[in-house]
């Protein structure tokens, strides 16, 4: 068991002191380890934020004040996973990968936003597809931005959240479906929140019956109810994340027509 101190500047003297309760046997503490931690140990985590605002500042679409709104539902995402976090005091390891699955999320619906107008060049599948890898990118920056990872854990993190943007873009592909000719907000949220969900629950029972399947010596058949009501809550989930960036494209004139091109609406 280890105990740290480390300074609020976030840079100094780090000391390291293991501790044990011994009882007689011996002392509780060890002899302190001294590291000395550089203020730019952890410039790496920066190269996310960096990314986009390179492309804020890069395509002439996104050189107005307007395109910095959204900073707004990125924020209100992000604070929406604090208070949840909060609200069900997890402990910080085991929330990491969750952590950098949610960052992930929030910052490649920004950039997406962001490049709309360059998506919006190209057809359906292939603006799906474009999409994808741009998610993906967003997720290697930020695995590189991250500690030091196991391979398993790489492969992880990669996929996951492609996997969940995947979700996204199917669902409001079938929703600008839809309401093609109406495109209300209420309407539209309303389509969107039934496909998240249905999105969800597929993708849930498909990953329990592929792991099953593969693990089939050890494990017994899947519970398919239980595997549906996480899919109802991974749905749920993904449709509050998507919520504020899909609010922004109906209330800003500027995020509205990308919205409008991106989905042929």
């Amino acid at each position: 068991m280890y105990s740290w101190r480390v300074p609020l500047t976030t840079y100094g003297e780090l000391r390291i002191v293991p501790t044990a309760d011994m009882g007689d046997l011996g002392p509780s503490q060890g002899q302190a380890l001294v590291y000395h931690w550089g203020w730019y140990y952890g410039a790496q985590g920066l190269l996310v934020w960096f990314a986009l605002v390179l492309i804020l500042a890069i395509p002439p679409a996104n050189r107005d004040r307007r395109a910095w709104l959204i900073f707004v539902p990125l924020a209100i995402a992000n604070l929406a996973w604090l208070l949840f976090k909060a609200a069900f005091r997890i402990p910080s390891p085991q929330l990491y990968p969750f952590d950098m699955m949610v960052h992930c999320l929030v910052v490649g619906l920004a950039v997406l936003w962001l490049l709309a107008p360059t998506l919006g060049q190209f057809r359906g599948g292939v603006r799906f597809v474009v999409s994808l890898g741009l998610v993906c990118a967003v997720t290697s920056l930020e695995v590189l931005s991250s500690a030091s990872t196991s391979s398993h854990e790489t492969m992880i993190l990669l996929t996951s959240p492609v996997l969940l943007a995947a979700l996204l873009l199917t669902a409001l592909t079938a929703t600008a479906r839809q309401c093609r000719q109406d495109h209300r907000l209420v309407r539209f949220m309303l389509r969107l929140g039934l496909w998240t969900t249905i999105g969800g629950v597929i993708l849930a029972i498909g990953y329990f019956i592929i792991l099953t399947s593969i693990l089939s010596l050890w494990l017994r058949p899947p519970n398919v109810a239980g595997a549906g009501l996480v899919g109802l809550v991974l749905g749920a989930f993904l449709y509050l994340l998507n919520l504020p960036y899909i609010v922004l494209g109906f209330v800003s004139s500027f995020f509205h027509n990308r919205l409008q091109r991106c989905l042929g609406l």
